[in-house]
């Protein structure tokens, strides 16, 4: 696997939990509208201009946007769990834990060299060469997985 495209997959476990965040809160506010409409039960009111209700319309965009959900989280755990088997392939304590604070717990560069009491420059370094290896050690597992 390339180096960008590598780097792009351990990157990806952040933008698909905020991409399901941002969903599960458009699904809140559509949900939020279903339950405040009012529905009249006086039968003279009732009207028909022959378009679809939009009731009926909101919930078929909260059945699909849930389908979407449900695919992203299906995507999302199945390379979480390949990176945390990549984060067991290293011996030493220090690397692992770098991987699991920058890309399992999704936290920026700075935030994981601060943790580490490491520069910033040592952790970029860092970053570089766990992501060089995850790139080979996809490229030994890609025949096995799916996606």
């Amino acid at each position: 696997m390339r180096y960008d495209d590598a780097k792009n997959y351990l990157e990806s476990l952040k933008s698909l939990s905020q991409e399901t965040l941002n969903l599960a809160d458009e699904i809140d506010q559509l949900r939020a509208l279903t339950i405040s409409c009012t529905v009249s039960t006086d039968k003279d009111c009732v009207q028909s201009n022959g378009e679809m209700d939009k009731m009926s319309a909101i919930i078929g965009v909260i059945i699909e946007l849930e389908k979407r959900v449900d695919a992203i989280k299906k995507i999302y755990w199945q390379r979480r769990k390949i990176v945390s088997k990549f984060l067991f392939t290293y011996e030493d304590e220090k690397t692992r834990d770098f991987i699991e604070n920058r890309y399992i717990r999704e936290k920026s560069i700075y935030v994981v060299s601060a943790m580490m009491d490491m520069s910033e420059s040592n952790a970029r370094r860092l970053q570089k060469k766990v992501i060089v290896d995850f790139g080979e050690y996809y490229d030994t597992i890609k025949d096995k997985i799916k996606g």
